[in-house]
């Protein structure tokens, strides 16, 4: 199965820990719940994130409502930094035989994980979504030594953000697969305040600050740095679960 991220993913989140803003690095992966466990799937990872899952190691829950892993259960963690990650184990015995005892007996398949880096200077908003947001990803797959020429792009396109008043969180993937930058929009209201001609109103904002004729050349850079693009809808489903 096709691993991708997001998050909201996206959702990407933690109170009470102290890093620096160069290294602020969430875990991230998605699992499917066997037919007619849906519910019961999403009360096991509300409980178990409730119970073991603070501060840096801090869950949140997200399921993905459109795109190829439709209905699968985004489950993201942190932000932390490598040093904390490695001083986090697996959160003890009494973790590890609670989650294989409430969650992977509810779990049809799992994903692998991926590292996501949070990228302050390229977001509009805060690592910490809203429960109950919906969230469009758009996931950016990288040409090999392309990273910093679309980086200098996303640079430009903030301000465009920031003028239309987004919520908008970069992420960008560390040794977890093909490389990929993810674009999270957040969407406070859900979606009312989702629309299609959204898209045109980007264009001409982007035109107004950056010159006539700016986001075509745009779209053209784009082009050159990514061997294709993926797009889906999650939704934020827990977060914050314990502070």
């Amino acid at each position: 199965m096709k691993i991708k991220l997001w998050l909201s993913l996206i959702a990407l989140t933690a109170i009470g820990f102290a890093q620096t803003t160069e290294e602020q690095i969430a875990t991230s992966y998605r699992i499917q719940a066997k037919p007619g466990k849906d519910a019961a799937l999403k009360a096991a990872l509300i409980a178990h994130g409730e119970k073991f899952h603070g501060g840096a190691n801090s869950w949140r829950i997200a399921q993905v409502i459109s795109g190829m892993q439709e209905g699968m259960f985004q489950i993201n963690e942190g932000p932390n930094t490598f040093a904390g990650l490695e001083e986090r184990g697996d959160l003890g015995p009494e973790h590890m035989a609670e989650y294989d005892q409430t969650i992977t007996p509810l779990v049809e398949s799992r994903t692998g994980s991926n590292y996501l880096r949070f990228r302050p200077e390229y977001s509009t908003g805060t690592i910490i979504p809203k429960n109950g947001m919906k969230v469009t990803l758009r996931i950016f797959y990288l040409k090999p030594g392309r990273l910093d020429h679309l980086m200098a792009s996303m640079n430009l396109i903030k301000n465009t953000w920031e003028n239309l008043g987004w919520n908008v969180a970069l992420y960008t993937t560390v040794y977890s697969g093909e490389p990929r930058v993810i674009v999270a929009r957040r969407f406070a209201n859900g979606f009312k305040d989702f629309s299609l001609s959204a898209s045109a109103k980007f264009t001409a904002a982007y035109n107004k600050m950056n010159g006539a004729g700016s986001y075509e050349k745009f779209q053209e850079n784009i082009g050159d740095d990514v061997s294709k693009v993926d797009e889906e809808i999650i939704e934020i489903i827990a977060s914050p679960i314990k502070k």
